[in-house]
Order: structure tokens, then sequence, then C-alpha cells
């Protein structure tokens, strides 16, 4: 008997191996017993599949008792086979290894053989414009010519490859090789996730599958800028920048005249301003005439080249007080005139038939007194008739007289 070279050293009841072996002990055969039945069906696979010349053997536990009982394939306890195999070392055999030998033969018969879908690359990334290999690799029982499909995952499930064709937007740009599909000049509607199922009618576990997750980069393009073109100094300032097509989300960096605006690590007290790289905005606290210049914002994510926007120039002034002062007196007498305006009209003086004071015409016979009451229009006049007063002290205006 002899332990397999394969199996690596055995801890805290684990075993770990270099590489697995296909057969973990090897006995010979001989002896007389009965081989238990729920181990005869897994032993006649076994032994359908064991290297020719060698016996594979399978250990049935028996904790009851502390002791390991040796099987062969045909069925017979080898009783002088038992006794060395439990007088080996406990460093070489132990009851782990028993329990885990009996596994690794249990899945490597025939009889246990199942349909299984991988991806060696499940999630993928490419640049646009690209070709995306999305991997799928199969193992089958019996089928010999599985049925392959792929399809997208989203709101509705889509078909990519189904009855040996591509469908919709996938036609006449994708290739398959066994069950791993290439798409070609991918864009950034291909981003999704992906299906590969493989179905094997003839084995008893017919259908697997995998998921493959296709991210498509997309290169920054020239990004949207917002700079004033003027400003007051003293005054809070910002400027904006983004770019919405880029993936990943691209990060900005500001110019100007040229020169990168970069904060160091211990800014001095005297720096007004602060970058926000991932939403590009540049802010001034109060601007001064020492930031006027030319700005232009970058962006960059990584895949291809940055791209910049159009240089635009921001001039900073000073606040010309003489022209403020000038502007607020003017606003002043205009507030007053409006105000007088309005509360002559309240009080009538812009209305047709306005009563207001009388006064006197000192030219009549005296000092005559008239009131704006009896003064009436030219057109009464014809019917009206003049008697003069018949005293000079006692004259008065009649309805005929006019100014």
């Amino acid at each position: 008997m002899e332990v397999p070279s394969g199996a690596g050293l055995l801890r805290h009841g684990t075993i770990s191996f270099s590489q697995v072996p296909s057969w973990p002990l090897q006995l010979r055969e001989g002896g007389a017993g009965v081989w238990p039945q729920p181990v005869r069906g897994a032993c006649e696979a076994v032994q359908s599949a064991a290297p020719a010349g060698t016996m594979a053997m399978l250990c049935v536990c028996w904790a009851e008792f502390g002791q390991l009982l040796g099987l062969s394939p045909e069925g017979q306890v080898d009783t002088t086979t038992v006794k060395g195999f439990c007088s080996l070392p406990k460093k070489m055999v132990r009851l782990e290894l028993c329990i885990f030998s009996t596994f690794l033969i249990l899945l490597h018969s025939p009889c246990a053989v199942l349909v299984v879908v991988r991806s060696d690359r499940p999630r993928v990334e490419v640049p646009e414009n690209g070709d995306a290999v999305l991997s799928c690799l199969f193992n089958t029982e019996r089928e010999s010519n599985p049925r392959i499909e792929w399809k997208k995952k989203g709101k509705d499930v889509s078909f990519v490859y189904f009855d040996g064709q591509f469908r919709g937007d996938f036609t006449n740009r994708a290739t398959i090789d066994g069950a791993t599909v290439t798409l070609h000049k991918v864009t950034q509607k291909d981003t999704g996730v992906y299906r590969c199922e493989v179905s094997a009618p003839l084995d008893k576990v017919n259908l697997g599958e995998t998921n493959v997750t296709l991210k498509v980069l997309v290169p920054p393009h020239t990004p949207w800028c917002e700079i004033p073109s003027s400003a007051l100094t003293g005054s809070m300032v910002e400027l904006h920048c983004r770019d919405e097509q880029s993936v990943p989300p691209a990060t900005y960096k500001w110019y100007k005249d040229n020169k990168l605006l970069s904060i160091p690590r211990q800014a001095p007290s005297n720096i007004t301003y602060s970058v926000d790289a991932k939403t590009g905005t540049l802010s001034f606290s109060t601007v001064s005439r020492a930031d006027t210049g030319q700005y232009r914002c970058e962006a960059s994510n990584g895949v291809g080249l940055p791209k910049s926007c159009e240089g635009k120039h921001m001039k900073i002034d000073d606040v010309n007080w003489p022209v403020i002062i000038a502007v607020v007196v003017v606003i002043i007498i205009i507030t007053i005139c409006g105000l007088g305006v309005g509360y002559a009209y309240r009080q009538g003086y812009f209305r047709r038939g306005h009563s207001g004071r009388s006064f006197w015409i000192p030219q009549c016979h005296g000092n005559a007194h008239i009131s704006s009451q009896n003064l009436h229009r030219a057109d009464d006049i014809n019917n009206t008739s003049y008697s003069p007063p018949q005293d000079s002290q006692d004259f008065k205006h009649t309805k005929s007289f006019m100014l």
C-alpha cells in the first residue's frame, strides 16, 4: 500500500494537496469478507475507470470502533491489509484522509460527472471600438454536441446567440469558437451582463450556465466649460467643467495660462481657490486682479488621451466707486420724482374739472373774487345774457363772464 505523492500535509483535521491525486490509496487484492451494499455502486464505477494494473480502494469509516475497514473492488476484505493499514504511522494515514479519499474517488468516477460551465474571465473591460472576448468553457458527461446559447440580461432578456446564429445587433459583428463569443467593435450600448448556457440532453444534469460582465470603456470627450468673462474684486467666482460621456467617469484639472492649478498639501494662506477633481469645479472664495488670465479645463479617465475645452479669458476689475455713487444718486432722484408725481396724481392735479383754490383778479372794478367753480366752457355764453351790476360796489361775476 502506498500514499499518493500528490498528497500534502495533514494539519488540524484538513488536507491540502499540491495536486489532486487520481487514486488516494492502492492495495493488493486478497482476503475474504462482505462488501457493504451502499458502497458497491461507487466501487463498480471506480473499478471501470481505474488505471490498468491498479486496484482502487474505498474506505468506510466506523467511528463506533475507531477502525478502518479496507475493501477491494471485488467485494472482499483483505484482513492482512487491514492490519497493515491500521498499523501505519498516524502521520501518514488518518481518519480525515480516509474520508477525503472516498470523496475524491466518487467525484472522479464517471457516474458523478456533471455538466460544468465556467468562464476564465468573468469580468471583461475593453475600450470602445475594440474586441471583447466573452469566455465560456464547458465539460459534459456523454453529450458530444451540446446546445449553446448566449443571452444578454437587462429589463428584458435578449438573445445574442441562439440556434447556431447570432441575433439582433450582433449579426455580422460577432464570432463563436466552441462556446466562447467574440464581439467586434463594441460600443457603450454593449455594456452589460451576458449569460452562457450549455444544454446536454444526454447528461443526468443537462444544463449549466455562467455569467460574464462586459464593461466598455469610453475615452474622454471635449468637456463643457463655464468660465465667466469678468468679475469684480472681492467677489466669489466658480468655474465649471463636465464630461458626461466618458466611462469610467473623468477626473478634471484646471489650468491658468497653461499652468496647472494645483493645491499643495501644505497650502499657503494666500491661496484663495480650490479644485474639485470629481465634479470639475474651480472655486474662488475672493478674487483679485492677480486672478486675471486664460482658464481651461482638462478631462481624463485613463482611457485614451485627455481632452481640454477651449481656453477663455477671465478679467478681474476693481470696483469703480465714483460710478457707483453717481448711479445711486440718480436712482434716489428718480425715486423722489416718482413719489412726487404719484402724490400729485392722488391729489387730483392731473384730472379735468379739478376744483382747486379760488383766486383774485384785481383788474375788474376792484378786487373781484372769482371761484374756479364758476368757470365754464365758452359754449355756455350763447345761452346766457349779461346784466351789469346795479352797484359797482356789489359787483359779482355772472355766468357769462369768462376769464
